[in-house]
């Protein structure tokens, strides 16, 4: 089925849904699912207007703070200085400019500006997300993960903890 002809076939589905009674609305959710594949949820979802078939889908949050060369320039920075914090590395930026753009060839005007200006270590450490250890899980994710790695190295015997 092409995509146009999911398109029409959700729209005049959506035009009958609302005016159906609990049977029919469910036997109509039934029908989507089967058509299109999807989950009964999704159905749903799409019947009622809350999910689009990707025309309209907009990327969540903010928008990026840096183009892709002032993000390399910030990483590069970030790397040969040790891998600090955001909050360091924005007092640090300053500092390795100079001597990054000895190393690597000058930079732009417009991106050695944007890096100057003052801008929040949140940025600057959002800007480096991507080179998280675990940049699909969350913080509590990471942070569980890294306990319970602790424990399976083997540094206790018979894995049982010691007792004070």
């Amino acid at each position: 089925m092409s995509q146009k002809t999911k398109t029409e076939y959700l729209e005049s589905c959506r035009a009958r849904y609302p005016n159906r009674n609990r049977a029919g609305r469910s036997a109509m959710i039934d029908e989507v699912s089967d058509v299109l594949g999807w989950n009964r949820k999704h159905a749903i979802k799409a019947l009622n207007g809350k999910v689009s078939l990707g025309q309209k889908t907009r990327r969540r949050g903010s928008k990026a703070t840096y183009s892709e060369a002032e993000t390399a320039v910030i990483v590069g920075i970030w790397k040969h200085s040790e891998q600090p914090c955001g909050t360091r590395l924005k007092q640090t930026l300053p500092l390795w400019l100079d001597s990054y753009q000895a190393r690597h060839g000058s930079i732009e005007v417009s991106i050695y500006q944007k890096i100057l200006r003052q801008q929040s270590s949140q940025e600057i450490r959002h800007s480096r997300y991507t080179l998280r250890p675990f940049p699909e899980l969350r913080q509590s994710q990471r942070r569980n993960q890294r306990s319970t790695s602790r424990y399976s190295r083997g540094s206790r015997t018979n894995g049982s903890r010691r007792r004070h």
